[in-house]
Formats: C-alpha cells, sequence, structure tokens
C-alpha cells in the first residue's frame, strides 16, 4: 500500500495539467461554440483541472469531456466535484447526445486523478451549465395519446426531448449510476461571463 502523503501525491502531476487556487479561480474556454469566462469565488482550497485536448484519458471510451472539473477540498480526504460545461446555445439533443455526455468523460477523468491522489470521499457532485440561449424549456408537450400514436423511433426521440426538458427546468441531471445529480444552469451576460461562489458546507 502507497503512504505518500496527498502533497507528495500532487508532485506526481504534471504541474502544466492544473491549477490551484483558495480565493478565486478563472475558468475560460477559448472555443466559439461555448466561449465564457467565469469567476469562481472560493473559500477553501480548490484544484482546477481540465481534460480537454490532449489532457483526457486516453483508454476511456467516453472521449467527450466537460470543459472543467474543480475540486474542491473540504477536508484533505474529502472533496465536492464542480463538473462544468460551457455552451452558447442549448438545446434538447445537445443536452443528450453532447451535454450529458461530457459531463459523464469530465466525472470519469475526475474519479482517475482522485484515485492517483488517494481520494476516495466525494461529499458532493455537482454539474453547471453556463450558456447563452437555451432552447430546451421553449419545446411543447406532445399530448400522450398523440404521442403514443407515434412511430416506436419517433416515440423515443421525443421522450429523450422531453426527459431533457424535465432535467433542465427541475435542476437535475443522471448521469451513470448517478439519478437526478444537482445541475446548475448559468446564464452568461452580454460579455460572456458569469459569477459564482462555492461554499464550504
Amino acid at each position: 500500500m502507497l503512504t505518500e502523503s496527498f502533497e507528495e501525491r500532487l508532485k506526481w502531476i504534471d504541474p502544466n495539467h492544473y491549477e490551484r487556487h483558495s480565493e478565486q479561480i478563472i475558468v475560460k474556454e477559448a472555443q466559439e461554440d461555448g466561449k465564457a469566462t467565469i469567476f469562481c469565488e472560493v473559500s477553501n482550497d480548490v484544484i482546477k483541472m481540465n481534460f480537454e485536448s490532449q489532457k483526457r484519458i486516453k483508454y476511456l471510451k467516453q472521449q467527450k469531456v466537460a470543459d472543467t472539473v474543480l475540486f474542491e477540498f473540504i477536508d484533505t480526504k474529502s472533496v465536492k466535484l464542480h463538473i462544468i460545461e460551457c455552451k452558447s446555445t442549448v438545446k434538447a439533443d445537445d443536452w443528450n447526445n453532447k451535454i450529458k455526455l461530457q459531463f459523464e468523460g469530465g466525472l470519469l477523468n475526475a474519479l482517475a486523478f482522485m484515485g492517483i491522489l488517494g481520494l476516495s470521499d466525494i461529499r458532493a457532485i455537482m454539474f453547471y451549465t453556463f450558456y447563452r440561449k437555451e432552447e430546451i424549456s421553449t419545446q411543447s408537450i406532445p399530448n400522450p395519446l398523440t404521442l403514443k400514436a407515434l412511430p416506436e423511433k419517433k416515440r423515443d426521440d421525443v421522450e429523450k426531448r422531453l426527459k431533457a426538458k424535465r432535467e433542465w427546468e427541475n435542476d437535475y441531471v443522471s448521469i451513470l449510476s448517478i439519478k437526478n445529480a444537482h445541475h446548475q444552469k448559468i446564464r452568461l451576460n452580454d460579455n460572456r461571463e458569469a459569477r459564482i461562489t462555492l461554499n464550504k458546507n
């Protein structure tokens, strides 16, 4: 069994792949589809990891990843995970086929990182979508009788969009075996910026 401390294990990680802060963390997404700057106020130790591009784990089947994962340390052994994705426009299909898969990939990469650091106590997992526009809440809900009359494939597509609408409007998301995880949707301002505060609980 390895006996290295957390600080010793952290030295195993290339410092170009993470940032460590205890006051404010700035999350930046440069790609036009999700261009954003997020100012995260923190009151305790937080490590920011970006798993995009060449930094993600290549042997995972799920190669989509969220823009950023924040590891908020409640103490030296316990963390909260804050998994962040930025989008210009969010649609139901984007939610099902992109964003949720990026959340999944971000979570899996985070778990691998935690394993290296010897961390296993996850107090909470929270997901965030920062966006300029969204089109999920405006989609209409079909009559149940009409839905039953649709061909099976079409009915499945509609039901997936309806599930996306429920998750989006009720601030939860189901990822892997985690049901109804907290999801926070935050609209960016005209400068594509937003602020959040991570509170120690």
